[in-house]
This record gives C-alpha cells, structure tokens and sequence, in this order.
C-alpha cells in the first residue's frame, strides 16, 4: 500500500469516527425506536424462518447449507436490526440506508467490525467482549468462521464440518440475545411482554426521556423486505 493509500485510508477513519461521536443521541434513539417498531416484526419474523431452517438443515446432516442459512440470519440482523435503522435515521434517507447496510455486510471484516463496534456502542453494547461457551469472542468466530466457511462452501464447494455448521446456529443463536434484544430493551420496548415490536406495554421507559414512564404505545407494522 502506497504513502498515499495510507493518508486516504486515515482519513476515511478519521471522518467515520467523527460522524458516530457526533451523531445526536436523540436523534439516533428517536429514529431507531420508530423505524423498529415498525419493521421489527417483520424482520423478527424473516430471522426465525431462516434459524429454523439453518436448524432442520443441520439436523438432516446439510451442513453446508445450513451454515449458509445461518450466515444469511446473522448479516439480516446487522443489516436490518442495526445498520439501517441507524442511518435512516441519521440521513432520512431509505435509499441511503440500503446502500449503507449493503455495504457493511459487503465490506472487509476489518471494517465491518469498525462500524458494528461504533454502531453498537452508542447503546452501551460491546460487541467484542460478546463471548461464546468456549470463552471464543462471539464477533471473531462469525468472521473468521461462520462466514469464511460459508463463503468457502458457496464459491468453491468446500465441505463444511457438523462443528461449523453448529457454530453457525450458536452464533445466530447468541447474536439475537446478546444484541437484538439488548439493544430491544434500551429503546424501551416490552417484548417479554408482548411478544413483538410493534406493541410497546404500557408502565415502559421513554428512551428519549429517561426516567419518564410511559404508556401503552402501537406501530402499524410494515415489512422492509417488500419495498
């Protein structure tokens, strides 16, 4: 890598770096909150259709399209759960959005960790101390394993192991309940109660007004995968 590369690769960082400090907590809580309790549910609803069917996948021995699914479950989750309702919010714009997210999932690791670590931070959430039973960082293990051993498996055919095949149910797995729904309760709403995103039960906290106590709140729900 040239001099120049190096100056422009900094620089890139540097400007990344500033947007996350910069950006308004109210305007990031305010926008996420809203654009979840709409589309929540049905982005919950294509994740659970895709673990299940990484899970029957695993159980009849296809281990490499179930990793393949697994891997599908966790990049639906960084993009719809935590990238694009952040950037809507920040650009007011869908399209904006959509490129953003498409881009995240796309990016190199080095860089997708960067904007997930920066994305999740604002909620208090650190996704690099998010261990797996085996005490192996939950966000080391979906790069360099779960996503490497799909990656292989669709574009050179390799074997995938039952053990990566599991990996990527756990990750999914541990994903969905060490970050969605994390990041569910400090936005205030109640899915231990309801059920869903688009019903908030009343006796909730105002994620723009802490300490304030809310009432019952409702979303017509919509599905971001049919637009």
């Amino acid at each position: 890598m040239s001099a120049y590369d190096d100056y422009y690769s900094s620089r890139n960082e540097e400007a990344e770096a500033e947007f996350w400090d910069k950006l308004p907590a109210q305007l990031h809580e305010e926008s996420v909150w809203s654009y979840l309790g709409v589309y929540g549910d049905a982005i919950a609803a294509r994740v659970k259709r895709l673990t299940e069917t990484a899970l029957a996948l695993h159980a009849g021995g296809f281990y490499g399209p179930s990793i393949t699914v697994s891997a599908t479950a966790i990049e639906v989750m960084i993009a719809f759960f935590c990238v694009r309702p952040m950037v809507e919010g920040a650009f007011v714009s869908e399209t904006w959005a959509e490129c953003l997210a498409g881009w995240v999932i796309g990016t190199r690791p080095k860089d997708q960790r960067k904007i997930l670590v920066a994305i999740l931070r604002l909620w208090d959430i650190e996704v690099e101390q998010i261990l797996l039973d085996d005490k192996k960082p939950l966000w080391a293990a979906i790069q360099s394993e779960v996503f490497e051993s799909r990656n292989h498996f669709v574009h050179r055919g390799d074997d995938v192991s039952q053990e990566h095949s599991q990996l990527g149910l756990t990750c999914a797995e541990l994903f969905q309940k060490e970050i969605i729904a994390k990041v569910a309760v400090r936005l205030g709403f109640t899915l231990a109660k309801t059920g869903c995103w688009a019903h908030i039960a009343g006796q909730g906290k105002d994620p723009l007004r802490p300490g304030i106590v809310t009432g019952e709140r409702r979303f017509t729900p919509r599905n971001p995968f049919a637009k």
